[in-house]
């Protein structure tokens, strides 16, 4: 088992839904995140609420998989359309979608209100 925490920044995404017979009738999501190379680095695989889904792992190209049902779409696409800063965060068979305080791009600076009129 991986005892290593691994984590990996989120700058965009593609979402794709499937009909008919595709991947054995459980998955009808996948959304695909990309980091700030815009590179793929991850799935998150939306199975049926009544499927048993695997466990969350990374491939041996060093790709995230996240399994989730299909209930949980909605948060998870309300995360990534905010302007915060969102991570993958991968621990022991355990994939973590972080969303954090900070807006994605934009540091925190200290600003001078007394100028203001």
């Amino acid at each position: 088992m991986n005892e290593e925490i691994t984590k990996i920044e989120i700058l965009s995404y593609t979402v794709a839904f499937y009909g008919g017979k595709g991947f054995q009738d459980k998955i009808r999501v996948i959304i695909s995140l990309y980091d700030n190379q815009t590179k793929l680095v991850a799935f998150i695989r939306f199975y049926n609420d009544d499927e048993k889904t695997e466990k969350d792992f990374i491939d041996g190209n060093g790709m995230f998989i996240m399994n989730v049902p299909n209930s949980s779409y909605l948060d998870i696409i309300h995360s990534l359309r905010s302007n915060r800063a969102i991570s993958l965060i991968y621990y022991q068979e355990v994939a973590m979608l972080c969303e954090f305080a900070e807006p994605r791009g934009i540091p925190t600076q200290n600003i001078d209100t007394s100028k203001i009129n």
